[in-house]
């Protein structure tokens, strides 16, 4: 369950540490393009805010260290849990590929870089090539950019195995030599494969093309624009990682989505053309999942198209920068997630903020109503994605239309076991009709395997329901 799923994922902080460092004592000088404002001012409902908080504390979403949200050119929430603070730099991880995607746009708007469909061993020709067949040898930018190189690679296993590609990748002297001596595995251009490599073989073109630094070239043409002068960029024998190296405030983080809400501009100053963020989201290719991969920015549409694009930066141990254009929203958010399960994703977390939004609050009722009209069959939808909207609206307290499409789907065969359970069984009880409650709250937990914390986490809300129908 993913475009949706996104449904519902710190041994608690101790009370002198949880957060205290809200909005209301910070210094805002530095940012004063976005002006701040209250969630209220801007109808956002703070009782889903509220509930975030706690949920953060509780570490229902793992370890989270900060959420800021933007909206409508303006600053409107910024919070720093445990011991984190505004002041303090956090590792941001593959953010960073995303980052050096606008450095690589602004080289190709100042004319450094002609044309995405150079060859990167023309541009790296100074280097003994291993494995150099046709294939790579039609490597372009935009292969790399795209993670569509079609070099053998595999990052997907975990960081601690040695076999793990950019393990060996940071373990090499030259990184650049690492990756592009790597052999073919398919013709570039056909096939998504995550690869860290092409981000660090980015880095490279941008110092051959503008004879600069990485590091000074955004200084001079991103950062300083931007007011962020303080951040560290790791390097390794003189080559930036632009796969992961990457430091940087959380707050900053924010100004880096909003320059891309803003289509480039800041401070009505063009530091990068709208063109070129404009295809890095929509020159893309199917990645994993609902989820597709543009210019170094992920990518992906939520369940029944509510929402139709929400980009983002996306670096491991949940380093996000969320920007969706429909919603006129930046979200940023850190955490220490490495290795820990959760019992609710990042992406979760993104959507129980999006519940706050006036906004998205409207086109949830909507798409309820517009689901009620319908004949089902008559559309090509996969049942999670009405699941997904039907969560929605019981948090909404929307209880009466929620059974409603779950009834439809009932009808049509068009559900998703254990989860259609429990939401049937949660519109029930909330409506006080604990016999059907009961029903399929125990239709539930007989579904739920809990083979996961997630899993494991419903299970609980469901026996708590339960216990209390007893009672």
């Amino acid at each position: 369950m993913k475009k949706l799923y996104i449904f519902l994922l710190i041994m608690i902080f101790l009370t002198s540490f949880s957060c205290d460092k809200d909005e209301q004592n910070m210094d805002y000088s530095g940012i004063d393009i976005i002006k701040k404002e209250t969630l209220s001012a801007h109808n956002f409902d703070e009782n889903f805010i509220n509930e975030i908080e706690q949920r953060i504390v509780d570490e229902d979403f793992g370890s989270i260290n900060s959420l800021i949200i933007i909206h409508q050119d303006n600053l409107i929430y910024e919070k720093y849990y445990g011991v984190w603070s505004r002041s303090d730099l956090h590792y941001i991880a593959s953010d960073t590929k995303s980052v050096a995607s606008l450095l690589v746009g602004i080289s190709k708007d100042k004319g450094k870089i002609t044309s995405l469909d150079e060859k990167i061993y023309t541009i790296f020709s100074d280097y003994s090539i291993e494995n150099l067949d046709e294939r790579k040898k039609s490597i372009s930018i935009e292969h790399l950019l795209t993670m569509s190189a079609g070099f053998e690679w595999d990052e997907w296993i975990p960081y601690s195995d040695p076999n793990n590609s950019n393990t060996q990748l940071k373990q090499s002297d030259d990184m650049i030599q690492y990756t592009i001596n790597r052999p073919m595995a398919n013709n570039p251009g056909t096939q998504f494969v995550y690869n860290s490599g092409a981000s660090i073989l980015l880095g490279g073109i941008i110092q051959r093309k503008t004879g600069k630094s990485v590091i000074n070239f955004a200084i001079e043409n991103l950062f300083n624009p931007l007011d962020i002068s303080t951040f560290r960029w790791d390097s390794k024998n003189g080559i930036t990682d632009c796969g992961g190296g990457l430091y940087m405030r959380p707050i900053d983080m924010a100004k880096i989505g909003y320059l891309v809400l803003n289509k480039g501009n800041w401070n009505n100053q063009q530091l990068i053309s709208e063109e070129w963020l404009k295809a890095s989201f929509e020159n893309n290719i199917p990645a994993v999942n609902q989820f597709n991969y543009g210019f170094q920015w992920w990518n992906f549409e939520t369940a029944l198209d509510l929402i139709k694009d929400i980009g983002h930066a996306s670096g491991h141990g949940d380093q996000y920068i969320f920007v969706i254009e429909e919603l006129e929203m930046v979200i940023v958010l850190t955490g220490e997630n490495y290795d820990n399960e959760k019992k609710f994703s990042a992406y979760d977390l993104l959507f129980e903020i999006l519940k706050a939004n006036p906004d998205y609050h409207k086109r949830v009722i909507d798409m309820g109503d517009w689901i009620k009209s319908i004949n089902i069959v008559d559309y090509n939808y996969k049942g999670w994605e009405y699941l997904g909207i039907v969560y929605e609206l019981i948090s909404y307290s929307e209880y009466e239309t929620a059974i409603d499409i779950l009834d439809k789907l009932d009808e049509n065969s068009n559900h998703d076991n254990w989860f259609y359970y429990y939401l049937y069984g949660k519109a029930y009880y909330e409506l006080h009709d604990n016999e059907k409650a009961f029903y399929y709250l125990n239709k539930h937990a007989q579904s739920n395997n809990r083979s996961s914390l997630h899993e494991q986490a419903y299970y609980d809300l469901a026996m708590k329901m339960i216990e209390e129908i007893n009672n």
